[in-house]
């Protein structure tokens, strides 16, 4: 039986977890505030899946299939929807469906909605709606120059020189009015001095700044006479106050014009809470959504604009700054097309219960911490992130890319993920393959709900605090992480910024900064580096910083801050340089602070702290190098052991080979492949701790299932152990099985193509499944043979080895690795009919001790790809630009080791 995500998945995927007993975590002496944390992250609850974002266009759904698809949903591991109404394949100005019935907000779409929530509840996910049709947010109900709609302020000039009369109209705006938008009103109209070395035939023109005559008093009916009392060339600067005009993406989504909210007032908020008050929240919709646990969410701020501006902003401004927004006219308006202005990204962060981050615009995981800085102090416990999305990847993006994406960001701090994303199965024009076909998608979806539970414990802890004046997330802004020794030291950072320290946990106490929050114990200060480490400091946030730093909070300064200067646009700042200067020599002057000349850094690492238990995650953020280094983790119990979990199975292994430092830190070697990530905890033992080994010529160290401490080695020979107790040991591994390549397989391959001819006609949600068996004598991507260039599918490969002859069986201290070579495309592994847990695709290398036999074994290794080479073909005029996917294993060796009892 085929889905919306492929062929049913095979039993493999029913024993994901190795379930982790609260008897055996206690019989191993682990505290009983880690047990409940560790029983659970064995198998989380569905609060802490991953969800997947749900496109429907409008409300052409059937509530039947909607219930079948959030059962495919749920039975593929994810723990909620998210519900958006999107569909940028159709042209924008495409008018879909019936929208008084079939549109955003309208009778059909409210019954899918009932449909999708009701059916949500039954299999316990949670739901989130968006907030309107597409992005930015826009609801019925209101026309395109009526006050919820958003505005903008609109810039017009004109130049008057040599004493000349100006007599005319006043300047219109240089861009003209959205469609639909009619009215303007002038709210400012000044004129200002031109320097005597600018000219006004250019672009960009320099002015006098403090030579402003306001002539907003003087416009008659629209007409202004002016005269300059000098002659001078003057800029004749006009403001204008009108809407946008915008309307949501891929619009018209509903019964009449939905025009974009204005976000910065009062009337926009109520004009979109109004309309789901009266039109969407009906009884039976409000008690579904409290039974689940819902949000709404707003998919991108992506509002085009002249200028953001609110009928309240300069009141607003005279009020907090203490001087009028009009005497800086040209400065917030120096660029007057398209250009949008920076939000101060992490204070808005503190206004929303879930900050969302998305991986397609965070292109640096340093975009991710600004939000976890932000969420960090205000202790919010989520932080948000749209997982998934590539430019110029549809059909040909891999697990792979998903994970090697979605691994820095958990080190970052992200701790809820949301797929991008299922389509509805059906719609207007749809061509084959109609959805998104997932295979082998739950022992991912485990994974992420495993650091997903465990990232959510607890209140996230880091060392350092790196403070970045510019507050926008979406910029690419990345300062120095500190110092890569300071990473193997185990220090972790996170950004701060000067809204952050307004909040009530912006304190210093025991020379720690925001103590009940993230608790740094470092504030680092650097300069500007998009702006040639300009400065960074304004004349309050300086005052604040001298404060914390006069409360014992360590500080560093990076860079030359022996002429410190207040940040701010151009002469603006000069007359807060003497505060800032004053301020920064005071500080240096401190013991507990200093300045240092370089730049350095510190890698993707962060802690979280639960009850007694610290919970680090690393990861390799790289795609082409592994890492191996030593880290040092510090401890809060006087008999701490270092723990190594895997969220791919769910077990937990006690390090077998590190160090304790004369200061009681953990000091352990750390191997990752490119992209790999690694959770470490380091747990308080009530019992007397397992043995471990200090340093070892061995390759590996394992405890067995007696809490032995054994030598794991794939070469014959003698091999040293430094132990705890200081003695060294010696062990002898005396025979080692031979590796062996496996070449000679056999392939059968589910080619999926479309049901009906070319896929446009027909059922194009159907799939046709083509056969093909191979007999292969060495092992290639598809790409190289001929009948499967074009392939897009499942692939299933057979064949077996022998382990064990006459004169060397194998005995019960033997096992085997089996080893890939890094290919494109998701597996899975059975041998000998038994399938291995979920395997951590970056690892490549997995442990078949306890699967295999004395004598001949059987291996079988499923295959799932994307669809992109198969689409290339159905579609040339589309993909056929796409170059074609090497798919297939082009390697699999067999690794026997032995093992031998050092105590």
């Amino acid at each position: 039986m085929k889905t919306a995500f492929g062929p049913d998945p095979e039993g493999i995927v029913a024993q994901r977890r190795s379930l982790i007993g609260k008897d055996a975590l206690a019989s191993w002496g682990v505290a009983s505030t880690a047990i409940s944390t560790f029983t659970n992250f064995a198998d989380p609850a569905y609060e802490y899946h991953p969800k997947i974002r749900w496109w429907w266009i409008h409300g052409i759904v059937d509530p039947l299939e909607i219930r079948h698809e959030v059962d495919q949903i749920a039975s593929a591991g994810f723990g909620g929807v998210e519900i958006q109404d999107v569909h940028h394949s159709i042209p924008e100005g495409t008018v879909i469906g019936d929208l008084p019935t079939e549109g955003w907000g309208g009778p059909k779409w409210l019954d899918g909605i009932t449909g999708a929530l009701n059916e949500s509840n039954t299999k316990s996910l949670k739901h989130d709606l968006g907030f309107g049709p597409a992005w930015p947010l826009g609801v019925p109900g209101y026309g395109a120059d009526d006050a919820p709609a958003a505005k903008e302020i609109a810039i017009g000039r004109t130049f008057v020189s040599n004493g000349t009369t100006y007599s005319g109209k006043v300047p219109d705006p240089l861009v003209k009015a959205k469609s639909g938008v009619s009215n303007q009103t002038i709210i400012y109209l000044q004129a200002w001095r031109v320097n005597t070395a600018s000219n006004s035939s250019e672009s960009r023109v320099i002015i006098d700044q403090p030579i402003l005559i306001d002539l907003t008093a003087n416009i008659s009916n629209g007409q202004i006479t002016w005269t300059p009392p000098n002659n001078a060339t003057w800029l004749l600067l006009s403001a204008w106050l009108r809407r946008t005009g915008q309307v949501p993406e891929d619009s018209p989504h509903t019964n009449g014009i939905s025009y974009v909210v204005d976000h910065f007032s009062l009337a926009g908020a109520r004009a979109a809470t109004d309309f789901w008050e009266s039109d969407i929240l009906s009884t039976n919709i409000l008690s579904e959504l409290r039974s689940g646990g819902a949000a709404i969410m707003e998919d991108s701020l992506e509002m085009v604009s002249n200028g953001y501006w609110a009928t309240t902003f300069p009141g607003e401004f005279l009020r907090r700054r203490g001087y009028s927004v009009a005497s800086i006219l040209p400065i917030i308006c120096r660029r007057v097309v398209n250009t949008p202005f920076p939000l101060d990204g992490m204070r808005a962060t503190l206004s929303m219960d879930i900050p969302e981050g998305e991986s397609l615009g965070f292109i640096s995981i340093d975009n991710y911490r600004a939000l976890a800085g932000a969420t960090g102090m205000a202790k919010l416990n989520i932080i948000s992130n749209e997982l998934g999305a590539y430019a110029k990847s549809a059909y040909g993006t891999s697990w792979a890319k998903v994970l090697a994406t979605l691994n820095p960001q958990f080190a970052a701090g992200v701790n809820q993920n949301v797929l991008h994303g299922l389509s509805y199965l059906y719609s207007l024009g749809a061509v084959c393959p109609g959805y998104a076909a997932f295979t082998q998608i739950k022992g991912k979806a485990g994974y992420s709900e495993s650091m997903q539970f465990l990232i959510q414990q607890g209140v996230s802890k880091h060392d350092v605090a790196i403070f970045r004046q510019n507050r926008a997330v979406d910029n690419n802004y990345v300062a120095p992480y500190f110092t890569s020794t300071g990473a193997k030291l185990g220090w972790s950072a996170n950004y701060v910024d000067p809204g952050l320290f307004e909040l009530p946990t912006a304190t210093v106490k025991r020379g720690h900064f925001a103590p009940s929050a993230a608790d740094y114990s470092l504030l680092v200060i650097p300069g500007d580096p998009d702006a040639n480490n300009g400065p960074t400091l304004t004349a309050s946030t300086a005052k604040r910083i001298l404060g914390f730093a006069d409360a014992s909070l360590p500080i560093l300064f990076i860079g030359n801050w022996t002429d410190a200067r207040a940040y701010g646009f151009g002469g603006m700042a000069r007359g807060s340089t003497p505060v800032v200067k004053s301020m920064v020599k005071k500080l240096l002057t401190l013991p507990n602070v200093v300045n240092v000349a370089s730049e350095a850094d510190i890698e993707a690492g962060i802690v979280q702290l639960d009850g007694d238990v610290d919970h680090y995650v690393f990861v390799a953020n790289s795609s082409s190098s592994g890492i191996s280094q030593t880290i040092t983790l510090p401890s809060r119990s006087s008999n701490p052991v270092p723990v190594s979990i895997d969220a791919w199975t769910g077990k937990l292994s006690a390090v077998p080979l590190y160090q304790v430092t004369a200061d009681g830190r953990l000091s352990i070697l750390l191997t990752l492949n490119p992209s790999q990530a690694q959770l470490i905890s380091v747990i308080p033992w009530i019992k007397k701790k397992p043995r471990y080994a200090t340093s070892t010529t061995s390759q590996t160290l394992v405890y067995d299932s007696h809490s032995r401490l054994l030598i794991r080695a794939t070469v014959a020979g003698p091999y040293s152990s430094v132990l705890d107790d200081g003695e060294t040991y010696q062990t002898t591994i005396s025979k080692v099985l031979p590796a062996m390549e496996l070449k000679t397989w056999t392939l059968n391959v589910d080619d999926w193509q479309p049901a009906d001819g070319n896929g446009t006609t027909g059922n194009v949600t159907a799939t046709r499944i083509v056969k093909h068996e191979l007999s292969l004598s060495s092992l290639t991507a598809w790409s190289d043979i001929l009948e499967l260039q074009d392939v897009s599918g499942i692939g299933i490969y057979q064949t077996n080895f022998t382990l064990g002859t006459a004169s060397m069986p194998l005995f019960s201290d033997m096992g085997a690795y089996i080893k890939l070579s890094k290919f494109n495309g998701s597996f899975r592994i059975k041998i000998n009919d038994q399938p291995l847990p979920p395997c951590d695709p970056f690892s490549l290398q997995y442990d078949i001790g306890a699967y295999v036999i004395n004598g001949t074994n059987t291996v079988e290794i499923e295959v799932a790809f994307s669809l992109l080479n198969r689409m290339r073909v159905v579609f040339p005029d589309v993909y056929g630009g796409s170059s074609r996917q090497a798919f297939g294993l082009v390697g699999v060796t067999i690794q026997p080791y032995t093992q031998a009892v050092i105590v």
